[in-house]
């Protein structure tokens, strides 16, 4: 049975990682998760593009929090289903991003250290679980090692 036949559900026979719709479920999980944090960041530059807008107040932060989330996390989405290896080169230049902001909040604001710091741990965990998808072969440092190219 081939891992990468469109038609094959089930698990892994060599790793018993689950699949689904020929993909482990742990790429849907973290498509799952960025997808949120696209969804959130969406709405907050629309709030923010609002209030600029009528003239409430300029939300810059906001809505330039809200560009750069896309920059850092739609990326990543595609490449996994890519099965491209260049997603988790991507995660872990996020999970820099992520220490070097925990690292920032520990000496500027007290009070953000522990969402930065499960932040950085479950991006951390991303990596991992990246890795072992790299480590598995189910992830491709390039498209010719590709089993349907």
């Amino acid at each position: 049975m081939n891992r990468f036949d469109k038609s094959f559900n089930g698990s892994d026979p060599i790793t018993a990682r689950p699949f689904s719709s020929g993909h482990p479920d742990g790429a849907w999980i973290i498509s799952i998760v960025y997808g949120f944090i696209l969804f959130s960041s969406s709405v907050g530059f629309f709030i923010g593009l609002y209030k600029s807008i009528t003239g409430d107040s300029i939300q810059a932060p906001l809505i330039i929090g809200s560009l750069v989330s896309w920059l850092l996390f739609a990326p990543p989405i595609k490449l996994i289903f890519m099965r491209s290896a260049k997603a988790l080169f991507w995660c872990l230049a996020v999970l820099g991003i992520f220490v070097l902001a925990l690292v920032i909040s520990l000496f500027t604001n007290a009070d953000s250290i522990i969402p930065t710091a499960l932040a950085t741990i479950v991006q951390a965990y991303i990596c991992f679980y990246l890795y072992g998808l790299l480590k598995d072969e189910l992830i491709f440092l390039d498209s010719k090692q590709h089993p349907s190219k």
